[in-house]
């Protein structure tokens, strides 16, 4: 009787090596109906009054979202007020500052413009595209430069679109001087 004995431990310290080595025991979760594990094996069913074997939790690496912020070129902006709002330009020329962007003294243009307009030299639409999207207005609006404004800067026009912008943490305009 005792080499069976011996024989029985020794298969289940080969078993409980192998455990040891490849870290797996059976899978409750991969049961199928009837009664047995997916390997075909009877699942065992815990005694009454007691709870059922759990695997012990799985560590993960949360997934964090990389929020990009986009690079501000170092072109230089011109803001143009076409507008009867005083100081509005150089409203936006100081918000756009402080933003990053790399800006000119702020001035008048006419004729007046319905809708902001973003004007770009060749090979900055990018920038262009990246400008409308902060400044004021309802419209993205951009085109190649024209003659009325220069050909080496980013120039926003404000329209008539942003008259009535406030930079964040305004609550009304400042007072015209």
């Amino acid at each position: 009787m005792l080499p069976g004995i011996l024989a029985v431990g020794a298969i289940a310290a080969v078993v409980l090596l192998l455990i040891g080595i490849f870290g797996r025991t059976p899978d409750p979760s991969t049961a199928v109906p009837g009664g047995s594990t997916a390997s075909g094996s009877p699942q065992a069913t815990p005694a009454p009054g007691t709870s059922p074997p759990t695997t012990p939790p799985v560590a993960t690496t949360p997934v964090v979202p990389v929020v990009t912020t986009p690079v501000i070129p170092d072109i230089p902006v011109v803001v143009l007020n076409s507008t009867d709002t005083s100081l509005l330009a150089a409203r936006v020329t100081e918000y756009l500052s402080g933003l990053g962007w790399a800006m000119e003294p702020p001035d008048n243009f006419a004729p007046v413009l319905e809708e902001t307009t973003v004007y770009y030299p060749e090979g900055e639409e990018a920038a262009a595209l990246l400008l409308a999207a902060t400044v004021p207005g309802d419209a993205d609006t951009v085109a190649p430069a024209i003659p009325e404004v220069a050909s080496d800067v980013l120039t926003v026009v404000l329209g008539e679109d942003a008259i009535d912008w406030l930079a964040p943490g305004e609550t009304s305009p400042p007072p015209s001087t």
